[in-house]
C-alpha cells in the first residue's frame, strides 16, 4: 500500500533515461535556476541490467533485485558506473528496500541518489520529494520539512498537495502560522483553478484560525466546509464558534438547521437547543423539541427533562400541558423544589387549592432552592382562597428571610386592609 505515495514517474525516469541537458528549472517563485546540467550518457549494458532488476522487482524478488542492484553499484576499473548511471541503481535499490518496509535504510540510499553530480534536475527533485515522504512517515518532521524546502526551491511548479504536504509538516512542528499560510496557499490554487478545495485541507485551515484566535476567519472556512461538505460536526462547530464570539442568534440558527436536517440525536445537543430556544423567548419550540425528542427515545424522561419540558409548556403559557407533565415527576422525586414548581403552574392556572397542597408537599421536603418564595407563594394561593390567617402565617415566614422582607410586609399590610374591608362589608 505504501507504494501508492510514490509517483510512477520517479521509476520509469529511471529506465527511460533522461536527456543530456535539461531545461533551467525555476524555483516556487518563478525564478529560473542559473545553471543547466549535463548529464552522462546511461548505456545501453547498464539500462538492460536496470531493466532486468525492475522486472524482478515487479515480481516481488526482491533478494534477486538487491543482488544485481549490489553488483552493478559494486563494479570498477572500466565497468564502473558514471554518476548517472549510479543514481539509477541507488534509486532503483531504495525503492526495494521501501518496499520491504526498509524505511530508514531506504531513505539512506535515496540520499546517495542525490549525492551523485550532475544527475537531471528532475530526479533529484523527486528524489527529495521521495525522503521528505518517507521522513514524514516515520514522524521525523524536522528532517522532511529541510528536504521539502529543499525540493520548493527546486521545483519547476509548485502544486496544491506539495504545499498541503509543508502546512501538515508545519503544524506537527506546531509552526501554526507557517501550516496556515501554506494550507491557505493550496486552497488558493485549487480554488483560482475553479475546483472546489478538499474537506481536509479546509478543516486544517479551519482548526489553525480557531488555534490563532481568528474565530471570524474560522466561521468563514466552516461555511465553506457546510456548503461543499455539510456534516453534522460542522454545524457543532460553527455553532460554537458562534457562542464564542456571542452571537447566540447565530449560534441558534446553525444548530436548528441541524436539527431540522435531523442530525441531532444527542441528550446534550437537544437540550442545548432547547435552552437557546428558551433563551430567544420561543419556549413553544422549546417544548416541542423535548417532547419529541423524549417519544423518539433520543432524551430520557428524566427527572430533569421532565422538568425542563414543564417549563418550557409553562413559558409558552400550555398551562395544561405543563401540569400533565410535572403531575407525573414531582411525586415520583424526593426535590421539594419539583413540588414547588407544580405549585406555581397550578397558581398560574388559578387552581389555588391544588396550588397551596403542591406548596406545602414541597416544603415538607429537602431540596427547595428558595422557602421564602415558596411561602410566598404559597401565601399568596391562601390569600386568593381567603385563608388569610394561613396566609399571615405564610408571610410571617417568608419575611424573615432579608431578600422576600420588603414583599412580605407588602402582603402583610394588603392583607390587614382586605380583612378590614370584608369586616367593615359584613
Amino acid at each position: 500500500m505504501k507504494k501508492n505515495l510514490f509517483s510512477t514517474v520517479l521509476l520509469t525516469a529511471v529506465l527511460a533515461g533522461l536527456s543530456a541537458t535539461e531545461a533551467p528549472a525555476q524555483t516556487a517563485t518563478g525564478q529560473s535556476e542559473e545553471k543547466t546540467r549535463k548529464t552522462p550518457a546511461l548505456t545501453s549494458k547498464v539500462y538492460e541490467k536496470l531493466s532486468s532488476a525492475q522486472k524482478a522487482v515487479d515480481e516481488e524478488s526482491f533478494a534477486s533485485a538487491l543482488s544485481a542492484l549490489n553488483a552493478l553499484a559494486g563494479q570498477t576499473g572500466k565497468r564502473a558506473l558514471n554518476s548517472y548511471e549510479l543514481a539509477n541503481v541507488f534509486n532503483l535499490k531504495a525503492f526495494v528496500l521501501f518496499s520491504q518496509d526498509k524505511l530508514s535504510e531506504s531513505v539512506k540510499i535515496y540520499r546517495k541518489v542525490i549525492a551523485q553530480p550532475d544527475i537531471p534536475l528532475a530526479l533529484e527533485q523527486n528524489t527529495r520529494f521521495t525522503i521528505s515522504q518517507i521522513l514524514m512517515m516515520q514522524e521525523q518532521w524536522q528532517p522532511a520539512l529541510q528536504e521539502l524546502n529543499k525540493w520548493f526551491k527546486l521545483a519547476t511548479t509548485v502544486g496544491s498537495n506539495a504545499f498541503v504536504m509543508r502546512a501538515q509538516v508545519h503544524y506537527q512542528l506546531q509552526n501554526h502560522d507557517r501550516a496556515l499560510r501554506d494550507i491557505n496557499k493550496a486552497i488558493s490554487l485549487y480554488e483560482n483553478k475553479g475546483k472546489v478545495a478538499k474537506e481536509q485541507w479546509l478543516s486544517l485551515a479551519r482548526f489553525l484560525y480557531h488555534k490563532k484566535g481568528n474565530l471570524k476567519a474560522a466561521v468563514t472556512t466552516l461555511n465553506k466546509l457546510l456548503i461543499h461538505y455539510p456534516k453534522k460536526m460542522y454545524w457543532l462547530q460553527l455553532a460554537y464558534l458562534h457562542s464564542e464570539l456571542g452571537q447566540e442568534k447565530k449560534q441558534l440558527s446553525a444548530l436548528e438547521s441541524a436539527y431540522i436536517q435531523g442530525l441531532l440525536d444527542k441528550e446534550k445537543e437537544l437540550t442545548n437547543l432547547a435552552y437557546l430556544y428558551l433563551n430567544a423567548s420561543t419556549p413553544h419550540k422549546a417544548a416541542v423539541l423535548l417532547e419529541k425528542a423524549i417519544n423518539n427515545k433520543h432524551l430520557k424522561p428524566s427527572t430533569r427533562n421532565l422538568e425542563l419540558l414543564a417549563n418550557a409548556w409553562r413559558q409558552a403559557q400550555e398551562l395544561d400541558k405543563a401540569v400533565d407533565v410535572m403531575e407525573k415527576v414531582a411525586p415520583v422525586s424526593d426535590k421539594g423544589e419539583l413540588w414547588i414548581q407544580l405549585g406555581n403552574i397550578y397558581f398560574d392556572s388559578e387552581h389555588y387549592d391544588k396550588a397551596i397542597q403542591a406548596f406545602k408537599s414541597g416544603l415538607a421536603k429537602e431540596g427547595v432552592r428558595r422557602t421564602d418564595l415558596a411561602q410566598m407563594s404559597l401565601g399568596m394561593a391562601q390569600f386568593n382562597q381567603k385563608e388569610y390567617q394561613a396566609a399571615r402565617r405564610s408571610f410571617l415566614l417568608a419575611k424573615k428571610d432579608k431578600r422576600s422582607t420588603s414583599t412580605a410586609k407588602k402582603w402583610l399590610t394588603h392583607l390587614k386592609k382586605t380583612e378590614q374591608r370584608e369586616a367593615a362589608l359584613q
